[in-house]
């Protein structure tokens, strides 16, 4: 068959519904391009049904086949928006929202992609509102003293990697009787990129003691240098607590400026598993970044200098790294 009556056959089982023909033709296929790599994401995405054994299953098999192309995808609308899609019928609304919102850009006549970026909002913001309810039942209700402190976080987290530290250190309080956590919020640079975190709580008590306390948990936690607590003291004024013992390393890869076949023929995820190799008891990977031009890995340890070192011989010889720059970002 011809390609292009290929193509116009795909779109036809698409009209008819027909997905799993689409998905067991194209699979059957010993090699495919950007679009039928697209158009068989399209269909494992349709072909999720809730109740389905394989709902996530074809999901994350729709992800995985964007994710092999996601260089080609940059500038394509619909490869955000199945992309967008994956995530936000996985209950990955976070994950969904920034991929529907590039899609809406991309394409300003789509009216999918707004939709859903404002039902991933607000779904987003009720699961917030449930686990962190507004209100006077934020505070801890036994004790007339309690108040509010802001962690300012100097570490480039995604909201869910935000989101799992506030789990960790809400249970953390909560197990040393100190208070609650009830939410928290990002700050963007204009590109689009996390420049740093908040997480707000309420300590039962407003004593030095009790900031002494909350400071040598969030150090035991791992959280970078350039981090602080901020207060109000008994006269109201603003007061600051500096915390954090780790440095940070962002490994930014270009997107852009290296041949075709480095992307066609490398991978990120290896990279990544092969930059944990190297920072092994150095280093984790805290969180990342794509961006239209670069993805940004943000590793976090003791030194940045021993990172970075550790880090060298690799980011010199992988193709996917050439190019790259590394910063210190705490």
């Amino acid at each position: 068959m011809e390609y292009n009556d290929l193509i116009a056959q795909i779109d036809q089982w698409h009209a008819e519904e027909d997905h799993q023909r689409i998905v067991d033709t194209i699979e059957a296929m010993p090699e495919r391009d950007y679009t039928l790599t697209s158009l068989l994401a399209r269909a494992y995405n349709n072909l999720a049904k809730p109740g389905d054994v394989a709902y996530s299953a074809n999901l994350e098999r729709a992800l995985e086949l964007l994710c092999s192309v996601e260089q080609e995808g940059r500038e394509d609308a619909l490869w955000y928006y199945r992309a967008g899609y994956a995530f936000y019928y996985l209950d990955r609304e976070e994950m969904a929202l920034p991929y529907f919102e590039r899609a809406a850009e991309l394409d300003p006549e789509d009216p999918d992609a707004p939709y859903l970026a404002a039902e991933c909002r607000k779904w987003i913001a009720r699961r917030q509102e449930e686990n962190h309810p507004k209100g006077e039942d934020q505070q801890p209700a036994d004790s007339a003293n309690a108040f509010h402190v802001t962690l300012n976080l100097n570490a480039r987290f995604q909201p869910q990697h935000r989101h799992d530290l506030e789990d960790a250190l809400g249970e953390a309080m909560d197990r040393l009787c100190l208070g609650v956590v009830v939410g928290g919020g990002t700050l963007l640079f204009p590109s689009g990129e996390v420049r740093n975190c908040d997480i707000e709580l309420y300590l039962r008590h407003s004593d030095p003691q009790a900031i002494q306390r909350l400071a040598e948990l969030v150090d035991s936690m791992g959280i970078a240098k350039g981090s602080r607590l901020l207060y109000k003291n008994a006269a109201g004024e603003m007061e600051e607590r500096p915390v954090g013992t780790l440095e940070g390393m962002a490994v930014y890869l270009t997107g852009t400026q290296l041949p075709p076949e480095v992307y066609e023929e490398c991978d990120i995820n290896t990279a990544i598993a092969e930059l944990g190799e190297c920072l092994e008891g150095l280093g984790e990977l805290y969180s990342w970044w794509e961006g239209p031009k670069d993805t940004a890995l943000y590793f976090y340890g003791q030194s940045f200098e021993a990172m970075t070192s550790a880090a060298k011989d690799f980011l010199e010889t992988y193709p996917l790294c050439q190019k790259c720059r590394v910063e210190q970002i705490a």
